[in-house]
């Protein structure tokens, strides 16, 4: 008997977890003169994670890695490396400093196909 883990655990986790967000398409479905890019809405489980690497030196350096998780099924056609995924900050999003209402924007740089019918995207901030 298979067990259908987009219904029974990603579905239900985007329901509670995700929070709006639109990607421009900018790869993975170029423009044509006819068909110029047009960003459409999704959601996503956003994360952050705090990554410590060691130099040569012995010091130490610290970054965050900021990643969203979607449901492959939600997608026509699912976001690819180099578009990009924006959001509007609110009272729930975890980018401190950053005024709320206000769009912060991310391209895409890296995505992880999990075998449960999500998708792992790894992000760099536009400035």
């Amino acid at each position: 008997m298979a067990i259908n883990f987009d219904q029974l655990l990603v579905l239900p986790g985007q329901n509670i977890f995700s929070q709006p967000l639109t990607i421009t398409p900018t790869v993975s479905q170029s423009a044509t003169l006819n068909h110029p890019v047009v960003p459409y809405a999704g959601r996503g489980v956003w994360s952050s994670t705090i990554e410590a690497v060691t130099l040569e030196d012995g010091s130490k350096l610290t970054t965050r890695t900021l990643s969203i998780s979607i449901r492959l099924s939600e997608y026509a056609v699912p976001p690819q490396q180099g578009d990009t995924v924006s959001l509007v900050s609110d009272t729930t999003s975890f980018f401190a400093g950053i005024a709320i209402g206000t769009t912060v924007s991310f391209v895409i740089d890296d995505l992880f196909f999990k075998g449960d019918g999500s998708v792992l995207i790894i992000l760099k901030r536009v400035i």
